[in-house]
């Protein structure tokens, strides 16, 4: 493993366990069994090294994603099922960056960091919302951006509600639920006028658009998700 991605990897787990402000350079260094200087020589600080790690996480949903998409033997509903299985499981694995995306951090206080998550987060939701278009189809074009924030809204509270009570159910469960709910939604938004468009979000977040963050980063490796026979 390169010893980049070795330093993201074990800060990722750090921070979970321990959440952010509670973890040192100096214990990240440790864990890595490094010193504390060669850490810095490739992150100068923990904050640039938190604005790396955001951007890991996201280019591994990309990734994650293409390969899902890539794989010939699976339906459409399969794939659409097994990304919401993947954001599941990234969502209980990185459950301290997590939060720090859903809400805003009071762990961080510079302002850089708290713009780049505003980023990611929109980046995540998009790609929520393109998901949603592929496999729906057009015909949700006009309430796609209700049902995103559904979707996100479902996968980040029955996530959580897994990692408090993991005996409760299933992934599986929970996937097969979120979908049920989505398609019964679907039916049901086509009635009735959308709450969110896409002028309502762009005035929101005024972002404009970057491809560069979805290129696969040359200089880490990514981790691969085994998803169940039925995601």
């Amino acid at each position: 493993m390169e010893k980049r991605t070795k330093i993201l990897l074990e800060a990722k787990k750090l921070f979970s366990e321990h959440g952010y402000n509670n973890v040192s350079m100096q214990c990240i260094a440790e864990t890595c069994t490094m010193s504390k200087a060669s850490i810095y020589k490739f992150f100068e600080s923990k904050n640039e090294l938190l604005r790396k790690l955001l951007e890991y996480n996201l280019r591994q949903v990309i990734h994650e994603s293409s390969v899902i998409d890539s794989k010939a033997d699976m339906s459409d509903e399969e794939k659409f099922k097994a990304k919401i299985y993947y954001q599941i499981k990234s969502y209980i694995e990185n459950k301290e960056l997590s939060k720090m995306l859903i809400f805003t951090s009071s762990s961080v206080d510079c302002t850089e960091i708290k713009k780049h998550m505003e980023f990611v987060r929109y980046t995540i939701m998009n790609w929520n919302k393109n998901n949603l278009l592929q496999y729906y189809g057009e015909e949700v074009l006009n309430i796609v951006w209700d049902l995103t924030f559904i979707l996100i809204g479902s996968v980040n509270m029955l996530a959580q509600i897994m990692i408090d009570n993991k005996s409760i159910v299933t992934t599986e469960q929970i996937v097969q639920e979120i979908k049920k709910n989505l398609d019964v939604l679907v039916k049901d938004k086509q009635s009735r006028p959308a709450l969110f468009d896409e002028e309502k979000m762009n005035n929101k977040f005024n972002y404009e658009k970057n491809e560069d963050i979805f290129e696969q980063d040359k200089s880490v490796s990514y981790t691969h998700l085994t998803l169940p026979t039925k995601a």
